[in-house]
């Protein structure tokens, strides 16, 4: 079962399924499917490939199903919109408000539109400093294990988050890829006893 396969391509899952047909792994006794936001209805020969590959789709468990069932918590999003006009000169700040600004103009793809000015998003958010303060600010007043979710850990974006809470007292615990499994067991474990702590 393949979990979590929310941007998996077809041509993935098939060489990763040869490996077990060409005798590098063990053959599998069951292969029964996957799990994940599959773009089943916008590439919809590649699902069918898929399920050449896995099998067919059993159910869809929408998130709201999931709470309803009692599976799920219910789950409040806030957004908070920043506003970069104020800091236009700076460069990239320009090009991106221009970018939003601009709004797709007519004719335009805005599927298209819509990834590049996520893209410039959150470039903006790891180029600035501005970004992490408004995070740490934020999390730092909450009063209530709080935990902090970001996509970017190479760039060392998680890093300067737990540096930026460290330096202003909290107990703060970082789990990443690289982390063993010893250790993250240890951490959660820690976290949980915790009050006030930050993972």
């Amino acid at each position: 079962n393949i979990d979590e396969a929310h941007t998996a391509k077809c041509e993935t899952t098939a060489s990763f399924l040869d490996l077990y047909k060409d005798g590098t792994y063990e053959p599998l006794t069951y292969k029964f499917g996957w799990s994940g936001s599959l773009k089943k209805y916008e590439n919809y020969s590649e699902f069918l490939h898929n399920k050449s590959q896995l099998g067919a789709l059993a159910m869809v468990y929408e998130a709201k199903d999931l709470i309803a069932d009692g599976y799920a918590p219910q789950v409040k999003v806030r957004t908070i919109k920043v506003d970069y006009t104020p800091r236009a000169k700076e460069e990239w700040v320009d090009k991106y408000v221009r970018f939003r600004e601009w709004n797709g103009g007519t004719g335009t793809n805005k599927g298209w539109y819509y990834k590049k000015r996520y893209a410039m998003e959150r470039d903006c958010i790891l180029k600035d400093e501005h970004g992490v303060t408004l995070i740490t600010n934020i999390a730092a007043s909450l009063n209530k294990n709080t935990l902090i979710l970001y996509n970017d850990s190479k760039n060392g974006f998680g890093d300067r988050i737990c540096e930026d809470l460290k330096a202003k007292g909290k107990s703060v615990y970082q789990i990443s890829g690289s982390t063993n499994a010893k250790l993250r067991e240890k951490y959660i474990e820690e976290f949980e006893a915790s009050d006030g702590a930050y993972m």
